[in-house]
Protein backbone atom coordinates (compact mmCIF):
# COMPACT_ATOMS: atom_id res chain seq x y z
CA UNK A 1 0.00 0.00 0.00
CA UNK A 2 2.91 1.97 0.85
CA UNK A 3 4.53 2.16 -2.66
CA UNK A 4 1.05 2.45 -4.14
CA UNK A 5 1.01 5.54 -2.26
CA UNK A 6 4.52 6.63 -2.96
CA UNK A 7 3.59 6.46 -6.81
CA UNK A 8 -0.03 8.17 -6.89
CA UNK A 9 2.12 11.26 -4.72
CA UNK A 10 5.17 10.85 -7.31
CA UNK A 11 3.07 11.28 -10.37
CA UNK A 12 0.56 13.85 -9.00
CA UNK A 13 3.76 15.89 -8.53
CA UNK A 14 5.31 15.12 -11.64
CA UNK A 15 1.91 16.60 -13.25
CA UNK A 16 1.98 19.41 -11.16
CA UNK A 17 5.84 20.62 -12.12
CA UNK A 18 4.81 20.04 -16.09
CA UNK A 19 1.50 21.96 -15.68
CA UNK A 20 4.11 24.73 -13.99
CA UNK A 21 6.55 24.62 -16.82
CA UNK A 22 3.76 24.67 -19.31
CA UNK A 23 2.36 27.73 -18.00
CA UNK A 24 5.68 29.43 -17.43
CA UNK A 25 6.34 29.05 -20.49
CA UNK A 26 2.85 30.09 -22.10
CA UNK A 27 3.29 33.16 -19.80
CA UNK A 28 6.01 33.91 -21.28
CA UNK A 29 5.23 33.75 -24.94
CA UNK A 30 2.04 36.15 -24.01
CA UNK A 31 4.22 38.58 -22.07
CA UNK A 32 6.76 39.09 -24.43
CA UNK A 33 5.52 37.50 -27.92
CA UNK A 34 8.16 37.96 -30.62
CA UNK A 35 10.90 39.45 -28.19
CA UNK A 36 14.40 37.89 -28.60
CA UNK A 37 16.86 37.92 -25.50
CA UNK A 38 19.39 40.38 -27.11
CA UNK A 39 16.21 43.03 -26.73
CA UNK A 40 16.08 42.38 -23.21
CA UNK A 41 19.78 43.86 -22.79
CA UNK A 42 20.22 47.40 -21.91
CA UNK A 43 20.45 49.38 -25.13
CA UNK A 44 24.21 50.04 -25.22
CA UNK A 45 25.28 46.02 -24.63
CA UNK A 46 25.21 45.36 -28.42
CA UNK A 47 26.23 49.12 -29.45
CA UNK A 48 29.34 49.44 -26.88
CA UNK A 49 32.80 49.46 -28.19
CA UNK A 50 31.52 50.19 -31.52
CA UNK A 51 33.12 52.99 -33.37
CA UNK A 52 35.82 52.29 -31.48
CA UNK A 53 39.38 50.81 -32.69
CA UNK A 54 39.51 47.51 -31.54
CA UNK A 55 41.83 47.30 -28.88
CA UNK A 56 44.87 44.65 -30.07
CA UNK A 57 45.46 41.63 -28.14
CA UNK A 58 47.69 38.02 -28.92
CA UNK A 59 46.43 35.34 -29.88
CA UNK A 60 47.33 31.54 -30.84
CA UNK A 61 47.24 30.42 -34.67
CA UNK A 62 46.52 26.74 -35.87
CA UNK A 63 49.89 25.84 -36.09
CA UNK A 64 50.57 27.59 -32.82
CA UNK A 65 52.52 30.69 -33.80
CA UNK A 66 51.50 33.97 -32.27
CA UNK A 67 49.44 36.49 -33.87
CA UNK A 68 48.61 39.64 -32.90
CA UNK A 69 44.63 41.42 -33.91
CA UNK A 70 46.46 44.63 -35.48
CA UNK A 71 48.64 42.51 -37.90
CA UNK A 72 45.24 42.83 -39.41
CA UNK A 73 45.00 46.39 -40.24
CA UNK A 74 43.90 46.88 -43.62
CA UNK A 75 41.68 43.75 -43.76
CA UNK A 76 37.88 43.69 -42.60
CA UNK A 77 38.00 41.10 -39.47
CA UNK A 78 35.34 38.80 -38.31
CA UNK A 79 36.10 38.19 -34.50
CA UNK A 80 33.50 35.63 -33.20
CA UNK A 81 34.76 34.18 -29.39
CA UNK A 82 33.41 30.55 -29.44
CA UNK A 83 33.89 26.86 -27.57
CA UNK A 84 32.52 23.59 -28.85
CA UNK A 85 30.75 23.04 -25.59
CA UNK A 86 28.17 26.02 -26.32
CA UNK A 87 25.27 25.14 -28.49
CA UNK A 88 24.77 28.23 -29.44
CA UNK A 89 28.23 28.29 -30.89
CA UNK A 90 27.98 25.02 -32.66
CA UNK A 91 24.28 26.60 -33.91
CA UNK A 92 26.25 29.00 -35.53
CA UNK A 93 29.64 27.73 -37.12
CA UNK A 94 27.96 25.72 -40.34
CA UNK A 95 26.87 29.83 -40.89
CA UNK A 96 30.25 31.34 -40.55
CA UNK A 97 31.60 28.37 -42.65
CA UNK A 98 29.23 29.42 -45.29
CA UNK A 99 30.17 33.05 -44.86
CA UNK A 100 33.90 32.11 -45.21
CA UNK A 101 33.17 30.69 -48.39
CA UNK A 102 31.47 33.54 -49.70
CA UNK A 103 33.69 36.57 -47.91
CA UNK A 104 36.68 34.54 -47.13
CA UNK A 105 39.42 36.06 -49.81
CA UNK A 106 37.67 39.64 -48.85
CA UNK A 107 37.92 39.43 -45.23
CA UNK A 108 39.59 37.77 -42.62
CA UNK A 109 37.85 35.10 -40.05
CA UNK A 110 39.44 35.07 -36.89
CA UNK A 111 37.13 32.76 -35.02
CA UNK A 112 38.55 32.52 -31.57
CA UNK A 113 37.88 29.52 -29.33
CA UNK A 114 37.89 30.14 -25.64
CA UNK A 115 37.83 27.85 -22.93
CA UNK A 116 38.63 24.83 -23.42
CA UNK A 117 41.77 22.22 -24.52
CA UNK A 118 42.93 23.27 -27.97
CA UNK A 119 42.64 19.54 -28.83
CA UNK A 120 38.96 19.29 -28.08
CA UNK A 121 38.11 22.29 -30.24
CA UNK A 122 40.35 21.00 -33.37
CA UNK A 123 38.38 17.42 -33.25
CA UNK A 124 35.40 19.49 -33.13
CA UNK A 125 36.02 21.23 -36.60
CA UNK A 126 37.24 18.01 -38.01
CA UNK A 127 34.22 16.07 -36.70
CA UNK A 128 32.11 19.00 -38.21
CA UNK A 129 34.15 19.29 -41.64
CA UNK A 130 34.48 22.79 -41.18
CA UNK A 131 37.24 24.77 -43.13
CA UNK A 132 37.81 28.15 -41.85
CA UNK A 133 40.76 28.78 -39.50
CA UNK A 134 40.45 28.53 -35.86
CA UNK A 135 42.87 30.46 -33.72
CA UNK A 136 42.86 29.88 -29.58
CA UNK A 137 42.63 32.86 -27.11
CA UNK A 138 44.42 30.12 -24.47
CA UNK A 139 45.29 33.51 -22.19
CA UNK A 140 41.84 35.14 -22.56
CA UNK A 141 43.70 37.99 -23.84
CA UNK A 142 41.11 38.43 -26.28
CA UNK A 143 38.26 37.70 -24.28
CA UNK A 144 39.14 40.11 -21.42
CA UNK A 145 40.73 42.93 -23.91
CA UNK A 146 36.72 42.92 -25.27
CA UNK A 147 34.68 42.40 -22.20
CA UNK A 148 33.61 39.13 -23.37
CA UNK A 149 31.73 37.21 -20.28
CA UNK A 150 29.93 34.76 -22.36
CA UNK A 151 30.33 33.08 -25.50
CA UNK A 152 29.36 33.40 -28.54
CA UNK A 153 30.13 36.88 -29.07
CA UNK A 154 30.80 38.44 -32.51
CA UNK A 155 32.72 41.36 -33.60
CA UNK A 156 33.05 42.99 -36.78
CA UNK A 157 35.92 45.19 -37.20
CA UNK A 158 36.80 47.08 -40.69
CA UNK A 159 40.21 47.19 -42.79
CA UNK A 160 40.86 50.53 -40.75
CA UNK A 161 40.84 48.50 -37.35
CA UNK A 162 37.49 50.43 -36.18
CA UNK A 163 34.69 48.26 -34.24
CA UNK A 164 31.62 48.30 -36.92
CA UNK A 165 29.58 46.13 -34.99
CA UNK A 166 29.21 43.80 -32.36
CA UNK A 167 26.47 41.26 -31.30
CA UNK A 168 25.49 39.21 -28.47
CA UNK A 169 24.82 35.54 -28.92
CA UNK A 170 24.75 33.00 -31.68
CA UNK A 171 24.75 34.78 -35.28
CA UNK A 172 22.87 33.63 -38.59
CA UNK A 173 24.12 33.84 -42.26
CA UNK A 174 21.76 36.93 -42.87
CA UNK A 175 23.36 38.59 -39.95
CA UNK A 176 27.09 38.29 -40.69
CA UNK A 177 26.58 38.73 -44.67
CA UNK A 178 24.90 42.33 -43.41
CA UNK A 179 27.68 43.25 -41.23
CA UNK A 180 30.28 42.42 -43.75
CA UNK A 181 28.94 44.16 -46.55
CA UNK A 182 28.41 47.11 -44.51
CA UNK A 183 31.90 46.90 -43.95
CA UNK A 184 32.91 46.37 -47.44
CA UNK A 185 31.14 49.23 -48.93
Amino acid sequence: MTEKRNLIIAVGLSAVLIAVIAGALALQSWVLPNTDIVDLLPDNAQGEMVGEPAPDFGFTGEQGHFLLLSDYIGTPVVLNFWASWCPPCRMEKPHFQQAFEQYGNDVKFILLNVDEPIEVARAYMDEEGFTFPVYFDETHAGASTFGVTGVPETFFIDADGVISSRFLGAVDLQTISHAIDEMLE
